[in-house]
């Protein structure tokens, strides 16, 4: 993201939920919304041409997985937040799996959405209270000082080798904290343990 207003592009074939959602953030001053001018079949083209900061991406557009897959490969300096009335926690847990930075659901209040939006547009991963609530429950555990650093770099969706370059370790040091961390929030790969991030430490920064 730029030193100037971040641009968060929305793709819905709803104008109402554009014209509502542009009503909304025309009281926030660190936003510019783009509202999409294209078909579910153009959007990866578009995404990768515009490169907007941040993608809110309607998912009753025409949109599927495969969809969302493609677009994350176009465009993944561009974080994307999948809006939905409702999603099961497996799907909302093999969208984040994709790369999508946040799963963000319409009934939430518009306070919440602009907090979920910044956030994401600063690197975070987010999903919706009401969604995190529904995911697989993860019992908290004590993280030394390290594992928290990297369970926040792991979140905003950094690799193993630029997790160890921000942290001036090495790759490995980074593998042996993350098998630590797997045991001791006993999930099994590392979109689980950012899922843990999500429910447990709210806003994570590093």
């Amino acid at each position: 993201m730029g030193g100037g207003v971040p641009r968060l592009m929305l793709f819905t074939d709803e104008p109402i939920l554009a014209m509502g959602l542009q009503q909304m953030l025309s009281a926030e001053a660190d936003f510019e919304l783009i509202h999409a001018s294209c078909g579910p079949a153009e959007l990866p083209s578009y995404l990768a041409a515009r490169k907007p900061d941040l993608l809110l991406l309607d998912f009753a557009s025409g949109v599927t997985v495969n969809s969302i897959s493609e677009l994350c490969a176009a465009a993944p300096e561009s974080p994307i937040a999948v809006w939905v009335r409702a999603i099961p926690a497996e799907m909302a847990y093999q969208l984040i799996g994709l790369g999508v930075s946040g799963v963000l659901l319409k009934t939430a209040s518009g306070e919440s959405l602009v907090q979920d939006l910044r956030a994401i547009a600063a690197g975070q991963i987010r999903c919706g209270e009401a969604l995190a609530a529904s995911l697989p429950a993860l019992d908290k555990v004590p993280l030394t000082s390290r594992e928290s650093e990297i369970l926040a770099l792991l979140a905003r969706g950094m690799k193993n080798r630029e997790m160890a370059a921000a942290l001036s370790v090495t790759e490995g040091t980074v593998k042996v904290h993350l098998c630590r961390m797997f045991r001791k929030a006993r999930v099994k790969d590392r979109f689980q343990l950012a899922l843990y991030g999500v429910r447990n430490l709210g806003a994570i920064s590093p």
